[in-house]
């Protein structure tokens, strides 16, 4: 993994080290696995994060705590009261948005909670303002001994769950998700976790939540399936018994396939003698996925 993600480094300088995992998949999918989850407390923060690498903040998180006091009445008895507590909040980036939707008479934009499977596209409602993503927290009245649990947001408590944005690059405007997690048990104040997002790289075009996570499992599962040990003039190629019937191609720097052989044993070999000085790929396909090398021929 690397980190691909320059609008991190304001994090990593309170943090540590974050490494993110980028995989690009078909449909012009394109996964980012944060690993490990950044976790945003007041103390810690804000994230911003450059999905395409442009250079350009799309999004940013950020947890603030707030308190303050004030004063009302109450059927002609003046009382004070004071508040305090913690705000997990999105600004989306110059042109971008967050999905959700205005709450009853308020005219409040409330972010909204996303299940896997859920599109986000151009038909659903976006905010180009900063918005809550939860808030949580306490209004005290001392002179009536009171004390008001203030509790909003859809993703108060969530794990796990997704949220839709859209943003802006070279004139276009693409849709992605970010899968977060609110933890409201710490008595310090909340806690957001941001687990890993992905975007459509085709301007103008839906994704749906949670995809292409299923193909960055099944990718993994495959990937403990097979094993590649490349010397300098062999490549041997072990598989486990139910990825036999696969494919072996060796493809050249242009793309060009100049050798392709059926995988019909659990192990496969390719010498490499009769091939010209360059950089080759060895790519081992089936029917769940492929998997490829880069190779160097002397």
């Amino acid at each position: 993994m690397s980190n691909t993600n320059i609008r991190l480094k304001k994090y990593l300088a309170a943090s540590g080290t974050l490494l993110v995992g980028n995989v690009v998949f078909g449909q012009n999918l394109q996964y980012t696995d944060v690993n490990p989850d950044v976790i945003l407390d007041k103390n810690a923060g804000p994230f911003e994060m450059d999905f395409n690498n442009d250079l350009s903040v799309d999004i940013t998180f950020e947890v603030a705590s707030f308190d303050g006091s004030g004063s009302s009445t109450y059927m002609g008895i003046p009382f004070t009261f004071v508040y305090n507590g913690s705000q997990a909040g999105v600004v989306p980036g110059a042109n971008g948005g967050v999905q959700g939707q205005v709450i009853g008479s308020s005219s409040t934009f409330g972010v909204s909670v996303l299940n896997e499977g859920d599109a986000i596209s151009a038909a659903n409602n976006f905010s180009s303002q900063s918005a809550a993503i939860g808030l949580q927290g306490v209004v005290s009245i001392p002179a009536f001994n009171i004390d008001y649990a203030i509790n909003q947001g859809e993703f108060l408590g969530a794990s796990q769950k997704f949220m839709g944005m859209k943003f802006q690059a070279a004139g276009n405007m693409h849709y992605g998700w970010v899968r977060l997690s609110v933890d409201t048990l710490d008595p310090a104040g909340l806690k957001l976790i941001i687990h890993d997002y992905a975007y459509n790289g085709t301007a103008n075009e839906q994704i749906i939540a949670g995809d292409p996570i299923g193909s960055v499992i099944a990718q993994a599962a495959l990937q403990d399936k097979v094993s590649f040990l490349i010397t300098t003039d062999l490549v041997t190629l072990n598989v486990t018994p139910d990825l036999i019937g696969g494919e072996l191609q060796i493809v050249n720097i242009d793309g060009k396939s100049t050798y392709t052989l059926p995988i019909d044993d659990i192990g496969t070999k390719v010498r490499l003698e009769d091939y010209s000085t360059g950089i080759y790929f060895i790519e081992a396909r089936f029917g769940e996925g492929t998997l490829s090398r880069k190779i160097y021929v002397k």
